[in-house]
């Protein structure tokens, strides 16, 4: 889902530093976003969802 920056109240801002790592829950009302980079720029990037499973089997997801 895609929205405009200004419907969100900004709550922590990250630095882009080379060669870390930023790991977050995210647990259902949690969003979060990256800044446009100046043309010409880029980042390198690998990007990892991990579900965790409930005892029974299911996964654990948050409500809507």
């Amino acid at each position: 889902m895609h929205r405009p920056f200004d419907e969100f109240h900004r709550f922590k801002t990250v630095p882009f530093r080379p060669n870390t790592a930023l790991g977050f829950l995210n647990l259902g009302e949690a969003y979060h976003g990256v800044e446009p980079v100046a043309q010409g720029d880029w980042r390198d990037l690998i990007q990892l969802t991990i579900y965790i499973r409930a005892p029974g089997g299911g996964l654990i997801v948050p409500d809507d």
